[in-house]
């Protein structure tokens, strides 16, 4: 089980790297349509402010799951749970918006659908 859960915290840096760059592409389109003017100032400062706050989510996230080690889980679903209890906390007591929660989630599942033969 250790080499399923260390497989599945590398892979899961990997996604959440890859939604970080998702979140940028975005910011930097909301920039470029705001530039065309396709949307409208406030449009675009709402945009960004939500692309903002769930890059800082995602980056607090990478940065704790960053220091998870595979012998401190007895299990992909003992990491699963533990990010969870981030999530909350960052939502309910540092303000982050509850989009994160549902954009890692689904990145929590992929990866363990790989890491676990069921895709």
């Amino acid at each position: 089980m250790l080499y399923k859960v260390d497989a599945f915290l590398r892979i899961l840096l990997i996604e959440l790297e890859d939604l970080e760059s998702d979140i940028e592409l975005l910011i930097e389109k909301y920039g470029k349509d705001h530039k065309e003017e396709k949307i409208s100032n406030y449009v675009f400062k709402e945009n960004i402010a939500l692309a903002y706050n769930e890059l800082f989510g995602v980056e607090g996230l990478y940065g704790q799951v960053k220091e998870f080690r595979a012998e401190e889980f007895k299990s992909i679903d003992d990491v699963a749970l533990k990010i969870d209890e981030i999530l909350d906390f960052s939502c309910s007591k540092k303000g982050y918006i509850r989009s994160i929660c549902i954009l890692v989630r689904r990145k929590i599942e992929k990866v363990r659908k790989y890491v676990e033969g069921d895709f």
